[in-house]
């Protein structure tokens, strides 16, 4: 049979964390909103367990569309917003050595969520990362 080569919507195997993020709407993702475009997000926390969510939004960017449901927290930085609040669950870098790492389909992002563009149809994900 012919090999099956990954297309773009596939997470590439690669040392992620324990569980890595979805790339399609789980199960029993809470819908929110209301707007044009559709992304994905979950969150993993430090115990394994996950939050999904399913966003109808018109923001421009993934971070303005998570900050407009009480998702994410975060203070301002040097490289934009450093989230330290996902679905209500602090992490502290400094007492736990744990931080947020922001992923889309399934990839570290190479932006911060802020400055990440709202893609039709893309998944997000926070996940409780050891530093």
């Amino acid at each position: 049979s012919a090999p099956v080569f990954p297309t773009p919507a596939e997470p590439k195997a690669s040392p992620a964390p324990k569980e890595a993020p979805q790339t399609s709407i789980p199960e029993g993702a809470e819908e929110l909103g209301e707007g044009s475009k559709l992304i994905y997000f979950t969150a993993t926390f430090a115990d394994g367990r996950t939050s999904s969510y399913a966003i109808h939004t018109d923001a421009e960017t993934v971070g303005d569309a998570l900050i407009a449901y009480d998702l994410i927290k975060g203070d301002p930085g040097d490289y934009g917003l450093y989230v330290t609040i996902v679905c209500g669950e602090a992490l502290d870098w400094d007492a736990d050595h744990m931080y947020w790492a922001f992923y889309e389909n399934g990839e570290y992002a190479m932006t911060g969520v802020d400055a990440t563009p709202v893609s039709d149809g893309m998944s997000y994900a926070f996940v409780a990362t050891e530093g």
